[in-house]
């Protein structure tokens, strides 16, 4: 499952579904005021599902640092306080920044046993209709992409252009 020792994703998951319900606190105004309305208990089932995807990236930047590195600097990315205190929330930079991480698994970076144009490319297209800015960290990887290719044109027609 996810290419990963069957323990860690559950672990993982099952530290992403307590992230989600422990942190309470709001992070940006708008959390506070959301608060406020009839319908905001309903925001737990995409805060479940935040904390889904969250574990989806942590386990692929596990795996990506795992393949760049190795184990025992892999093992920090799964330490980072601030990702315990955003990951799970309902907000766009957190989406953005989850389809962010998935992304870079799939980058074609020297080392990396995962390079996918396609799928890339498709979750950087994702995240930008989320949020536009989303291009931003991209642009250069993007230009890094098409000037390392080899088949520019193939790269172009079969993998940019139908995604």
């Amino acid at each position: 499952l996810l290419g990963e020792n069957i323990y860690l994703v559950l672990f993982i998951i099952a530290l992403r579904i307590c992230n989600c319900f422990l942190v309470q606190t709001s992070f940006v105004p708008d959390e506070y005021w959301q608060s406020l309305e009839v319908a905001h208990h309903m925001i737990w089932i995409p805060r479940l599902a935040q904390a889904l995807l969250s574990a989806i990236a942590d386990l692929r930047l596990y795996s990506l640092m795992k393949q760049l590195e190795n184990q025992q600097v892999a093992q920090w990315v799964l330490c980072s306080w601030f990702t315990w205190y955003c990951c799970t929330r309902t907000l766009t930079n957190t989406m953005e920044t989850v389809l962010t991480i998935i992304a870079l698994f799939y980058y074609p970076l020297e080392g990396s046993k995962s390079m996918n144009s396609v799928k890339y490319s498709s979750l950087v297209a994702l995240a930008f209709i989320i949020r536009p800015t989303a291009v931003i960290p991209w642009i250069p990887l993007l230009f890094r992409h098409f000037w390392q290719e080899q088949r520019k044109l193939d790269l172009i027609l079969h993998q940019f252009l139908p995604v």
